[in-house]
């Protein structure tokens, strides 16, 4: 019942990363609109202020996914579909400001994980050494 009620909060992004996208261009919008979906709700996860970080999207060529990246201050966060296999499809790595495009090792996570925002933004903190301080402020709400 878990694995249903997972498929029906984000059934397209998880069958389109298992089944691919590569030449076909309907699926590939429909990856990159859902992967900035939950590009935007792993910056919440993470606490990250509006104007800290970036949400980026390139198509690519026809052939492949392109990809989708998420640029703070002090991560890199990117999905895309490729040689690495399944399970790898999310790559993080730690990076110091929104100008170094290289950072630090890079690191594996697959995309269920990306789904799963509050845990895997733990990880993230965890593995990359992240700052806690805007963590530590708690969200504000209305």
């Amino acid at each position: 019942m878990d694995e249903i009620a997972d498929i029906r909060r984000h059934p397209a992004l998880i069958a389109l990363a298992y089944r691919g996208v590569a030449y076909d261009a309907d699926a590939k919008r429909q990856f990159h609109a859902d992967g900035r979906r939950a590009m935007r709700r792993l910056a919440e996860a993470l606490s990250l202020p509006d104007g800290s970080f970036d949400v980026r999207s390139n198509r690519g060529g026809i052939a492949v996914s392109g990809e989708i990246v998420l640029h703070g201050e002090e991560a890199w966060v990117e999905l895309s579909l490729g040689c690495m296999g399944q399970g790898r499809e999310v790559m993080f790595r730690r990076v110091r400001g929104r100008t170094d495009y290289i950072g630090d090792r890079n690191r594996f996570a697959s995309v269920r994980e990306l789904l799963s925002p509050d845990s895997f933004a733990v990880r993230l903190r965890r593995e990359l050494a992240l700052t806690h301080a805007a963590a530590s402020l708690g969200r504000l709400v209305a």
